[in-house]
């Protein structure tokens, strides 16, 4: 018989919350924006990794100064985008969340995204920080 896990921590981007295809969409008015035309290829071989190989992947394909300008208006879109209204919750999201809380199992999240915006999602949540 399975023994119940002591805790259980959960990626909150892809995981929990469906913020892959808000990110692409920041990335492409981000690039609409700055005028860079091979956003994309750079998207796809980031996507999901932390925050610093992203912004490598962005300034060696944009220097220094672009790609930290691209950035900025990444965080732009970003926040705006979940100031606007709810982020859409993974299918069986909250299910196994309540689950696994009515169990009394100890849960966590855990985010490669700068901590603002985590915050600011969990406030849209509802969680505790």
């Amino acid at each position: 018989m399975m023994r119940a896990p002591f805790a259980v921590i959960f990626d909150m981007d892809g995981v929990l919350l469906d913020t892959e295809n808000i990110a692409k969409q920041c990335w492409k008015a981000a690039a609409e924006k700055t005028g860079w035309t091979g956003w994309e290829e750079t998207y796809l071989s980031v996507v999901g990794n932390s925050m610093d190989v992203q912004q490598a992947a962005m300034n060696q394909a944009l220097g220094e100064e672009g790609g930290t300008r691209f950035r900025e208006v990444i965080r732009e879109h970003f926040r705006s985008g979940f100031n606007s209204g709810p982020l859409p919750v993974k299918t069986g999201a909250r299910e196994v969340l309540s689950y696994l809380h009515g169990q009394g199992i100890p849960l966590a999240v855990a985010s490669s995204t700068i901590e603002e915006i985590v915050r600011g999602i969990a406030a849209q949540v509802n969680a505790k920080s």
